[in-house]
């Protein structure tokens, strides 16, 4: 099973994002300390802690996180990852 949007690198043991924005959904992982999110992407489940490595892929970019409505289909939900270039935000989402 593949991702358009995110893959992963044996070598550094991470998910990669292959674009800027990344859509998926938030559930719930019973675990022996009690619980924690899991993140689906296309498919693929990944950890609280792997999906934050994830994130450290952009360290030093800037995000936007929306949450929508499963009920709404006109929106899609995704994170927005930038940076910012002299003072300027520069958003890299579409």
């Amino acid at each position: 099973m593949t991702s358009e949007q995110i893959e992963y690198n044996e070598r550094t043991n991470t998910w990669l994002p292959k674009k800027e924005k990344i859509r998926g959904t938030i559930g719930f992982q019973n675990t022996m300390a009690g619980g924690e999110p899991v993140i689906s992407i296309d498919g693929f489940d990944i950890s609280w802690e792997a999906f934050g490595k994830t994130m450290l892929t952009n360290e030093g970019f800037k995000f936007n996180l929306e949450f929508i409505d499963l009920a709404d289909e006109n929106k899609v939900s995704g994170i927005t990852m930038g940076f910012s270039s002299h003072g300027k935000s520069v958003h890299l989402a579409r």
